[in-house]
């Protein structure tokens, strides 16, 4: 009984849920409209965004706020005819009208189209409302006569419902629920019907509107009749069914009926052991699982470690090499510089050579040979005492091959770590440069700038240190281009 007072409830719960009639007031339909325009509005001009920070709700007050551009617009939009039957539209009908049909219509500004999705959207997070339900004082007289009868009439068949014979106080509970239970769902049932009698007197007036409510308020009342009809019909069954019991003799009902049904304490004792054993088996095999996930869990963290720490190395010797192939590109065209004005000097050299040669052959010409030849040798007894003055060049870190990576004529603070110094330009001794912003730069890693061309005692230990001092020079020679490192100089840390 009680399943079918359930199954009776649900099917009204939901029979009200799906012909719930919602409606468009003038108020949503303004609502409505505005929205539609301010969008239209938005769109249709790049320069109206003034709009957003304004919250309209009737085209009152959006004109209010709209400068002369958004005003010329305005007039394409209310140029569109506003339909007169939205009072029978539900919500689904309005963001169609609004989102879709509307933006259909000729005349509107092209780009104002595009406000479709943001009107359907906003039309759709409106709220439309749903009949007011009648009030009490609209309820017919009848009605509200027969309901207290019929809820009396429901409360005698409630007290005269027979008392089952079987001894058992649940079962006896059970009735009375199903009692209370059946005089609620009477009483639910009168008073949806006299619902729908004072409904039916309330939507006359909506019918001139849309024939289509009075279609769903005709199934509503034959939906909730057949509830009623249902509910009926069960409680007569139970009536005869609780008649039938009180016919039954007490005496012939089997005195050891609880004691058949309770299991012995043999069976109670064999039961709780297989459900130790039962779950002692569970608990074992849930442990040995989780130890198992717990393994596997650690494994690929150490697995996720060791990932991680490859992919630091690489993204480090990523940079490493990006920043070699940057230096090495900058020794290059440094290289090419060079190059170009040594090529120059050797020019020069050689047209010097050429001259002096010719400057002897045309002396030993005109005079006698042997005072050619002691003029010739005096000049050049004269010169080699002098020494030829020396070049300074500086120099950057030295590469794997042992080769200079650049060379300046000037102090570069930021590349510049050598200084070599060299009479005829093919060979030279150097050594650091000890310059303050030179030494803070090549002591934060002086296995990159320091090792190719250096030895020390502690290469390494440059903490606190602040001047680098060359106890020994070391020779480089100029070949194919660069400078080459033959010795290295040997430095030490103050």
């Amino acid at each position: 009984m009680k399943s079918i007072i359930k199954i009776a409830g649900v099917i009204c719960f939901l029979v009200f849920g799906i012909f719930e009639i919602q409606a468009v007031t003038d108020k949503e339909m303004e609502q409505a409209r505005t929205i539609a325009a301010k969008a239209y509005l938005r769109y249709a001009n790049n320069g109206s965004g003034y709009l957003d920070d304004q919250k309209p709700t009737t085209m009152a007050e959006l004109r209010k706020g709209l400068k002369a551009k958004e005003i010329e617009n305005l007039k394409t939009f209310t140029a569109v005819a506003s339909p007169k039957d939205y009072a029978s539209w539900d919500k689904d009908k309005l963001v169609e009208y609004w989102a879709v049909t509307f933006f259909k219509s000729g005349g509107l500004i092209e780009a104002g189209k595009g406000a479709r999705g943001t009107v359907r959207k906003q039309v759709s997070a409106m709220s439309v409302s749903a009949p007011a339900a009648p009030s009490a004082k609209e309820t017919p007289k009848e009605t509200q006569k027969d309901a207290p009868k019929e809820a009396a009439a429901s409360e005698d068949k409630s007290n005269n419902l027979p008392v089952s014979l079987v001894d058992d106080e649940s079962q006896a509970k059970a009735s009375t629920d199903m009692a209370a239970d059946l005089e609620r769902t009477k009483q639910e049932a009168d008073s949806i019907a006299a619902l729908v009698a004072a409904d039916t007197g309330s939507v006359e007036e909506p019918k001139k509107k849309s024939n289509g409510t009075w279609i769903y308020i005709s199934i509503l009342i034959a939906l909730i009749a057949a509830v009623i009809w249902l509910v009926v019909y069960a409680s007569k069954t139970m009536n005869v069914k609780n008649n039938e019991k009180e016919k039954v003799n007490p005496g012939s009902m089997p005195q050891n009926t609880k004691t058949a049904a309770m299991p012995t304490s043999r069976e109670k004792k064999e039961v709780e052991a297989g459900g130790v054993r039962n779950d002692s088996a569970l608990k074992s095999e849930f442990a040995q699982t989780v130890a198992r996930k717990n393994e596997e869990i650690r494994l690929l963290n150490e697995e996720m470690k060791g990932l991680d720490a490859s992919c630091r190395e690489l993204e480090e010797a990523n940079r490493h090499l990006q920043g070699e192939n940057a230096r090495l590109v900058a020794e290059l065209e440094t290289t090419r510089h060079e190059n170009n004005e040594l090529k120059g000097e050797l020019a020069r050299i050689v047209a010097e050579s050429r001259a002096a040669r010719q400057q002897v052959e045309a002396v030993g010409q005109t005079t006698h040979p042997e005072a050619a030849a002691r003029r010739v040798s005096a000049p050049v007894a004269e010169h080699r005492p002098v020494a030829k003055p020396k070049r300074s060049i500086y120099l950057g870190r030295v590469n794997a091959r042992g080769l200079f990576v650049r060379a300046d004529r000037t102090l570069n603070v930021d590349g510049s770590v050598y200084l070599i110094e060299t009479e005829d330009g093919y060979s030279g001794s150097f050594r650091v440069v000890n310059v303050p912003e030179v030494c803070e730069r090549v002591l934060t890693n002086p296995t990159q700038w320091l090792a190719g061309g250096c030895v020390s005692a502690d290469l390494l230990s440059t903490a606190g240190m602040t001047e680098i001092h060359t106890e020994a020079t070391g020779e480089a020679v100029f070949e194919s281009g660069c400078w080459r490192v033959v010795k290295k100089a040997k430095i030490s840390y103050k």
